[in-house]
């Protein structure tokens, strides 16, 4: 029986010792959205015409998205003008990125079902493989193209609806997110 009651106390303590580090992990994890908070306040603040919060990083939808004029990969023109009259999607990714490499069969499958809209990527580095052989149209990275989308991370994907205006402007990472925040505006188009 005296074994007993000594590894009931024993159980007892690292309960209390558990407990007493998963308070001090949430106590470091509250401690550390605090300061996440604090310093992107001070950062929007002391950066003029900087974005209040995370949520207003890249172009805000309802605006009207600015042209561009680029060669593709192809040695094509590309610009938003002459794709006037029709929706586009505009991805910026890295060949670099993890997300983007994870993304790109993703954006490759939703391409398959929505064939009729035009996807140009701003992609830094070399294709993926999973890319080539698509209609999407790959564009070098332009510095001048990501600064006017106000580009901060990527995968950043823009819908530019018909009439040039922002309807989607974030990140997109798997297949189900593009279905399920894309798809709906697409009036009209047809999934394959």
């Amino acid at each position: 029986m005296f074994g007993g009651v000594e590894m009931e106390d024993e159980i007892r303590g690292l309960l209390r010792n558990v407990i007493i580090l998963l308070t001090v992990l949430v106590v470091l994890q509250g401690v550390l959205l605090w300061r996440t908070f604090v310093l992107e306040r001070k950062v929007s603040a002391a950066v003029p015409g900087s974005p209040r919060s995370l949520s207003e990083l890249g172009l805000p939808v309802g605006r009207r998205a600015p042209d561009f004029e680029a060669e593709s990969l192809q040695g094509e023109r590309v610009s938003l003008a002459q794709m006037a009259g029709r929706p586009v999607l505009l991805v910026f990714a890295s060949e670099t990125c993890p997300y983007c490499r994870a993304m790109f069969p993703e954006l490759k499958a939703f391409h398959e079902a929505y064939p009729e809209l035009p996807v140009v990527m701003f992609l830094k580095g070399e294709p993926p493989e999973v890319l080539k052989g698509t209609d999407m149209v790959i564009v070098p990275w332009n510095e001048g193209v990501v600064r006017a989308y106000r580009v901060v991370g990527v995968p950043w994907f823009y819908l530019i609806d018909a009439e040039g205006v922002v309807q989607v402007s974030q990140p997109l990472k798997t297949l189900e997110e593009m279905n399920q925040v894309l798809s709906p505006l697409l009036v009209g188009q047809t999934p394959k």
